[in-house]
């Protein structure tokens, strides 16, 4: 995943400044040929619940098949419909609908994390620093 052009503070949640991306879009995910944007992930989530461009995460899952995970705090962790309707709101995409109706991609799986910030530092390149960070939407793949 490539960096963004910047980002601009949003709001807080519990304490935590909330960065809205702003930019090209030009920080995308590919597993199999879907090629998704993280504007286009945004609108996505946004269409689904406005709660999870701020507090969630989605990263493609390397496999056989390959898969998306929606990655929340364990407040919607129960919320099991949130990543079928995102599974629907992403096949807006052609090649993701095209990825999903062959099977190269699996379903979209809804999977909580306890900390998602420390879960997006992980795969953050090497020396960032922390605290210039930021949080994109759409993680790197994990094997």
């Amino acid at each position: 995943a490539e960096h963004a052009d910047h980002d601009r503070f949003n709001r807080f949640w519990r304490g935590v400044p909330q960065l809205e991306f702003i930019g090209r879009g030009n920080l995308y995910s590919d597993l199999c040929g879907e090629k998704l944007s993280e504007a286009f992930v945004r609108q996505a989530m946004q269409a689904v619940d406005s709660r999870l461009p701020e507090q969630a995460l989605l990263q493609g899952v390397a496999g056989r098949p390959s898969y998306y995970r929606l990655l929340v705090p364990a407040v919607l962790a129960g919320q099991a419909q949130l990543a079928e309707q995102l599974d629907a709101a992403l096949a807006a995409s052609p090649q993701y609908a095209y990825a999903r109706r062959i099977g190269q991609l699996g379903r979209l799986r809804l999977e909580a994390v306890d900390n998602l910030q420390a879960h997006a530092a992980a795969y953050q390149r090497p020396g960032q620093k922390f605290a210039t960070r930021k949080t994109p939407l759409l993680l790197p793949p994990a094997e």
